[in-house]
């Protein structure tokens, strides 16, 4: 602990391991701050067309794609990035690690896929271990060297804010705001406050407080690491819904797609197609398997 106390007071570091609950985001954040300046991190960056899943209860078919993205503003429970009122739209690496970020609980649910439609997406990294960022952006990283190695002191920063942003939060609703206040400490906020940007001798600069749209981190759920995102309100201008399916779940995990769309109208009202959107072949099942108390496997066979 010694080197790592001259960057951060031992008080916080002991607040994050007794699991005490912040009494403000904004303060908490400001105390994360001085971290992050001139903090040298590897960010993952989607390409067009990246895709990503989100599943809800859904105990009818959805009539509207409204009811499939993010929820209104003035709803929300606090989450993993939000506090309670504050929208923004999660969304997962696979059904997969959609299906174990909600339990997979049996009953109907709606499944969707979203992509990306920016050519390049910048995110914040939240907390994605090396070996994860290049699984899932390998682009980022020229082939055979790393163009921006990390110094010792990175590397010490962004072990501690790893573990912030990996904190799991399910025995205290509260203990969220340490996300919330890591992520707002690197740039991202359930609100996009960029109001500008300048470009100098190949260095962008940002002006705003929450640049960023959106966030990629670690499921706390899932085993291998697997990612989740968040999107703030321009974030979601930056996704595209591709199609939505209505699937049940049954005690026993296994699943069947009940419905399938890919087609609204102007209204955003959703043509169902009366019709699973494929065909598993003869005798081929797809389930979902409860490996623990808080992991799932989503499995077709």
């Amino acid at each position: 602990m010694s080197g790592f106390a001259e960057l951060i007071d031992e008080t916080l570091a002991a607040e994050l391991t007794k699991r005490i609950v912040p009494l403000s985001v904004d303060a908490l954040a400001a105390r994360l701050t001085p971290l992050t300046m001139d903090l040298r991190q590897r960010v993952p960056v989607a390409y067009r067309g990246f895709p990503m899943f989100r599943i809800q209860p859904a105990g009818e078919r959805p009539l509207n794609i409204r009811s499939v993205g993010a929820p209104p503003n003035g709803s929300p429970t606090a989450q993993r990035l939000n506090e309670p009122g504050q929208t923004v739209l999660y969304l997962s690496d696979s059904p997969a690690t959609a299906f174990a970020e909600r339990g997979a609980l049996p009953g109907e649910c709606c499944l969707s896929e979203w992509t990306t439609t920016a050519g390049k997406l910048l995110m914040v990294n939240g907390g994605i271990p090396p070996e994860a960022m290049l699984q899932f952006f390998s682009q980022n990283i020229s082939e055979g060297r790393d163009p921006f190695p990390l110094t010792p002191k990175d590397e010490q920063i962004l072990s501690f804010l790893r573990k912030i942003y990996t904190f799991d939060a399910d025995s205290d609703r509260l203990l969220y705001r340490w996300s919330i206040a890591c992520a707002r400490s690197n740039g991202f906020s359930h609100v996009c406050e960029l109001t500008g940007r300048t470009e100098a001798n190949g260095i962008t600069q940002f002006q705003g407080p929450f640049p960023f749209a959106a966030i990629a981190y670690p499921s706390v759920r899932t085993d291998p690491i697997a990612l989740n995102f968040a999107f703030n309100d321009r974030g979601r201008s930056l996704v595209h819904l591709n199609y939505v399916q209505w699937v049940r779940i049954s005690p026993e995990g296994k699943w069947e797609i009940l419905d399938f769309a890919d087609r609204w109208d102007a209204a955003g009202d959703i043509l169902w197609t009366g019709k699973p959107g494929f065909v598993l072949k003869p005798g081929a099942r797809a389930r979902v398997i409860k490996n623990s108390a808080t992991t799932w496997c989503y499995d077709i066979d």
